[in-house]
């Protein structure tokens, strides 16, 4: 069975979509492309782990002339592609169900984040912009009803995001998936000359914490010797230049094999790395729950979180992080909590990937 994976807005290396989704399907037997945005000024394709990838150039999310083209050329290509199975990940693709339904093909819409709540948040669209933009992606989400034969949500929080379609949804949550580290040893610091070593990985942007992690090193370093690291992609220039900062850019749109490594160096610095999530408490990112926490939890790094009702929920349940609130608290040696096989069966893959095949089985 031919599946092809899409989105306007993510690179075909995404954690969810590649790593968790394509390798699962491709390792059942399916034939997965995925379609997607990469820093590259070209199309590219390219073969990983046996998925076909398509990488078309990115473009400023408010331009919206490159948009509507970008959206035409992926639109196209599915179509080229004649699959079995389109697994749609952003909105603005759904108004293309009506010619795969004429193709006799079976459409899955992936909700991996709540669009609504993105667009009333972004920095990237002007204020007087944001009511058109909404009003074309409620137009977009409504070829979902007539047309779409399943919708995955990734998150329990998205339950109401479409409630029409509730005969229709699955809910495939957004686990912590391990996968093969790069093998290059990116770290190249002496971790004996810290007390206490801050993390910080994924995208570098504002909403995403750069800032607060950066304040947050300029805190402690009056308490204890501290470093802070810094690996993910972006094009964040106010990281300052200081000998205890270390800056480990990631290129070509964050692969996560990168990320992997640095987190599996840093967890045999056990008892003084401190994982920060102190994302900006925007309606988007703070009522969501970021696989990032999954991440530090895995490789066994305990984490300082933006203060918020439901993390701090789950930080009861699990006991692995600290709220940026009871800073006060810290002390060192930090303590970690190796996961209990019930936690690891929760909030690993494994048990979402099952639930995933049993989605495409029942189209």
């Amino acid at each position: 069975m031919r599946v092809v994976i899409a989105s306007l807005l993510n690179p075909p290396l995404h954690t969810r979509m590649f790593y968790k989704e394509a390798l699962t399907l491709q390792k059942a037997g399916f034939q997965v492309t995925v379609i997607g945005l990469n820093n590259t000024p070209q199309k590219t394709e390219f073969y990983q782990n046996g998925v076909h990838c398509i990488a078309l150039p990115y473009f400023r999310r408010n331009n919206f002339y490159a948009r509507y083209k970008r959206k035409k050329e992926i639109e196209q290509l599915i179509l080229s592609l004649n699959p079995d199975v389109v697994h749609l990940h952003t909105p603005e693709l759904l108004p293309l169900c009506p010619t795969l339904k004429k193709n006799k093909v079976k459409i899955i819409y992936d909700v991996h984040e709540n669009y609504h709540k993105n667009i009333q948040s972004a920095r990237y669209y002007a204020w007087y912009l944001k009511p058109f933009v909404l009003t074309y992606l409620n137009y977009c989400e409504t070829f979902v009803k007539k047309y779409v034969d399943t919708v995955i949500y990734a998150e329990n929080a998205y339950k109401n995001y479409l409630n029409f379609l509730e005969n229709k949804v699955f809910y495939v949550l957004n686990a912590y998936q391990p996968v093969e580290p790069a093998p290059e040893f990116l770290l190249t610091f002496n971790s004996d000359d810290y007390e206490l070593i801050l993390l910080y990985t994924g995208t570098v942007a504002k909403e995403w914490g750069i800032l607060n992690a950066i304040e947050m090193w300029k805190k402690l370093q009056t308490k204890y010797k501290t470093a802070l690291i810094i690996t993910g992609s972006g094009q964040f220039k106010d990281i300052p230049v200081h000998k205890d900062i270390y800056h480990y850019p990631v290129e070509n749109y964050l692969p996560y094999s990168h990320i992997v490594r640095t987190l599996q160096e840093m967890s045999t610095y056990k008892h003084k790395v401190l994982g920060l999530m102190l994302y900006e408490p925007l309606p988007n990112i703070i009522e969501c729950l970021p696989t990032k926490w999954f991440e530090f939890m895995y490789h066994r790094i305990p984490i300082l979180y933006t203060d918020s009702p439901y993390w701090n929920t789950l930080n009861a349940e699990l006991n692995f992080g600290l709220p940026n609130t009871a800073l006060q608290t810290l002390s060192l040696p930090l303590n970690y909590y190796p996961l209990s096989s019930e936690v690891y069966d929760t909030y690993t893959w494994q048990k979402q990937a099952s639930i995933l095949l049993d989605v495409y089985k029942e189209l």
